[in-house]
């Protein structure tokens, strides 16, 4: 057992042959106190009065450094301007463009120009409504297989107006019945 004390790695040992202890130890970096009973009970009210006053200062501190923090996001941050969100948009597009085909990449540039952006928004709100357009797509295949089946059954030859003119009875109706439900169930 003396031999692991007395060995060179424990660099925290005394030296019986020089007589001094090594001044790095840890009973040498911190003052040596002889406590009694009384004065280990002012010493830890003293080290307790301490301790509360550092949380106090550290919170108050805290609190200071969160105030500040927040003051300065909030005058930092800004919403987009029209101006930052075209310039995503074209960043946005120019991206994913490069990646589409030759046709692909000529029907984005014609649908996302802005003139034709702004029509086709206006139009999805007011005029191509998605209810109608399913019910004209329903009338038109229904109506066209009814009337592919009676031409060939009586031997006439089939009109591809009757297609276009089932899709638009069909848009009328389907507009027409939105209406209707609007009205019904708006309450």
């Amino acid at each position: 057992m003396s031999e692991k004390l007395n060995s060179p790695e424990n660099p925290f040992i005394v030296k019986p042959e020089s007589g001094e202890e090594d001044k790095s130890s840890p009973e040498n970096t911190h003052e040596k106190v002889e406590l009694s009973p009384e004065k280990d009970d002012a010493q830890i009210d003293e080290a307790r009065e301490k301790i509360e006053q550092l949380e106090d200062q550290g919170a108050e501190q805290l609190k200071h450094a969160l105030d500040a923090g927040t003051k300065d996001e909030a005058e930092t941050i800004y919403p987009a301007g029209d101006q930052a969100k075209s310039v995503t948009l074209s960043t946005n597009l120019s991206i994913i463009r490069s990646s589409l085909g030759k046709t692909s990449r000529s029907f984005s540039g014609f649908i996302h120009k802005p003139s034709v952006n702004a029509v086709s928004e206006a139009s999805g709100k007011t005029i191509l409504r998605p209810s109608a357009l399913l019910s004209g797509a329903i009338f038109t295949f229904i109506g066209s297989l009814y009337y592919l089946l009676v031409s060939n059954a009586a031997g006439y030859k089939y009109n591809f107006f009757v297609a276009l003119a089932l899709f638009v009875g069909g848009f009328i109706v389907g507009l027409i019945l939105e209406f209707i439900y609007r009205l019904a169930f708006s309450r």
